[in-house]
């Protein structure tokens, strides 16, 4: 493992006893370790997703992937017409098992937290959340060490490499 930004965010390499060069996933230290999700949750688990701004008509999460989420017992919190650009209604999301709610409750309640952009600066994530999202970390180094500061561990997809091992992962 290599590390960067003062051991503020690893960046781990995969492969069988070989280091490559492009990055495989970065996250930031949280003062709360991960398994602290899975272990003393007893299992339970609120994914939330948020709407995109305005410019961008992807979503996180189509009503599809919703539907076998809920099956494992997973909540699944949705902000209102957050899949509408990517052409999957709030009915959608519904008939999968998922509850339609607004920014404020998913922020809250959710224990990992799904937008491709960043959440908006004004919106106060709690502490010991995951975020996951294209979240440009080597360009917007100052608001990833303020979440890894709160304790908020970040997964940004983009540091993926872009491999044809990875491909089934590749956010782009």
């Amino acid at each position: 493992s290599k590390t960067a930004f003062q051991d503020q965010v690893f960046i781990r390499s995969q492969g069988e006893g070989h280091e490559y060069h492009q990055p495989a996933i970065i996250f930031l230290i949280s003062s709360t370790p991960i398994h602290h999700y899975f272990v003393n949750r007893k299992f339970s688990m609120t994914l939330g997703l948020l709407k995109e701004p305005n410019y961008e008509t992807r979503v996180s999460l189509l009503a599809e992937a919703v539907a076998t989420l809920t099956k494992k017992g997973i909540t699944v919190l949705v902000e209102n017409g957050a899949g509408e650009k990517a052409f999957c209604s709030n009915e959608d999301y519904e008939k999968s098992g998922a509850k339609i709610t607004n920014i404020t409750e998913i922020i809250s309640s959710a224990d990992i937290i799904l937008a491709i952009h960043q959440p908006d600066s004004q919106l106060q994530v709690p502490n010991a959340k995951i975020l996951i999202g294209v979240y440009q970390p080597l360009f917007n180094v100052d608001r990833i060490k303020e979440w890894a500061s709160k304790g908020i561990t970040t997964f940004s997809l983009d540091m993926l490499p872009r491999t044809t091992r990875a491909q089934s992962m590749d956010v782009l």
